[in-house]
């Protein structure tokens, strides 16, 4: 059985269970020496992956130790068209070499700086086409000894977010593997009709491919596939509580007494009212579940994603909250309640490690400072 050590860097949420009695290690922070960057000069080895050659750009961390970054790595299939609003499906592979230079494009999304503080309105970014991820190492050879692996999952309400805005200049002051993953948002990540049509919890699943992928490729990139930790924040922190207990993600369902963590069981990491939240969405683009989930979803397949995307926004009382369009208990990927599963013991035996993030709420005092400008059901239409 392959162990996975998994980070949780949680929020305030956790704050309020600590006491005065619990020891707490303090960690002296690195200091980040430089601003790291690309370098010109100097081969870049060009990897042969399960899918497909990659290559890649040669940079330097902050502490000036050189590594070599592989960006834009497709670990799934475009979710687009027919595979809108379905599992992922493990890319085929490609012919020749993938140029591995430049970010991939975010998925479908409003931008942060208008969800925080409605300053532009309605700024929307990002493609359908967004699975990818991106490998950062020291060492881009299969070749013993192995590095330990770090998989980030980045943070954003499961509506917002990108791998943009992580890079990995200064993890790689140290010897480790970094990947930091994308995953499927909002409407078109967590839209459920609640039965088999649209199951829902698509992100989740995008993050499992994902980890898939790398179990078989992580060597190559000179990574030990059994020396992994996955960690994230804010949503990506709860989504890593997830995938420890999804019996769908590596390892397959174990048996543990005594679960740790407890960062999935904050209020705001699952979504709710998936069906009714799925029917307003296509009652927003003139399509109707009078017919059927198939119906529903068949219509809207064919709405633009942007104007998807935007319609998530709809479902915001203040910022981001409360969060809709999230995770689901759905019978199969989360076969049950949360807190059930974590007291049944039904969860992965793996390592945790949990945090507080400092002042995790102060992004949102960003709207005391600029007038929020509310996003109406006749704007998102308009898109």
């Amino acid at each position: 059985m392959r162990t996975l050590l998994l980070i949780l860097l949680v929020g305030a949420t956790l704050l309020t269970q600590a006491t005065t009695e619990d020891k707490v290690e303090q960690v002296e922070v690195e200091e980040v020496v430089g601003t790291g960057g690309r370098e010109e000069e100097g081969e870049v080895p060009v990897v042969m992956t399960s899918t497909g050659k990659t290559a890649g750009v040669r940079e330097r961390s902050t502490g000036g130790k050189v590594f070599f970054s592989y960006y834009s790595i497709p670990f799934a299939k475009p979710p687009t068209g027919a595979l809108r609003f379905k599992d992922p499906e493990m890319i085929q592979g490609w012919g020749g070499v993938r140029e591995g230079s430049s970010l991939p494009p975010k998925c479908p999304q409003v931008g942060i700086a208008s969800l925080l503080t409605g300053k532009s309105g309605i700024a929307m970014e990002g493609d359908e086409d967004c699975l990818y991820l991106n490998i950062f190492t020291p060492k881009a050879v299969d070749e013993a000894p192995l590095l330990p692996v770090m998989v980030f999952l980045h943070g954003g309400g499961y509506v917002s977010g990108s791998t943009t805005e992580y890079p990995p200049h200064v993890i790689l002051n140290r010897d480790v593997v970094l990947v930091t993953v994308q995953y499927r948002l909002g409407v078109l990540g967590f839209m459920s009709t609640e039965d088999d049509v649209a199951p829902g919890n698509l992100g989740l699943k995008d993050q499992t491919l994902a980890l898939s992928w790398l179990q078989r490729n992580a060597p190559k990139f000179g990574g030990d596939p059994l020396r992994v930790t996955l960690f994230g924040e804010s949503a990506g922190g709860a989504s890593v509580h997830l995938q420890v207990l999804t019996p769908r993600s590596i390892g397959g369902p174990v048996q543990a007494r005594h679960p740790a963590v407890r960062h999935a069981l904050s209020p705001w990491a699952m979504g709710a009212k998936h069906a009714e939240v799925a029917e307003y969405i296509g009652n927003i683009f003139n399509c109707t579940a009078d017919e059927g989930s198939d119906t529903l979803v068949s219509c809207l397949q064919e709405v633009d994603a942007l104007k998807l995307a935007a319609a998530s926004s709809v479902l915001h009382e203040w910022l981001l909250f409360p969060i809709l369009l999230g995770p689901r208990v759905d019978g199969q990927y989360l076969p049950a309640d949360i807190e059930f599963l974590m007291k049944e013991g039904r969860h992965k035996r793996v390592d945790l490690i949990t945090g507080i993030t400092k002042h995790d709420g102060a992004i949102f005092t960003t709207s005391k400072y600029s007038p929020r400008v509310s996003i109406h059901y006749e704007e998102a239409h308009q898109i």
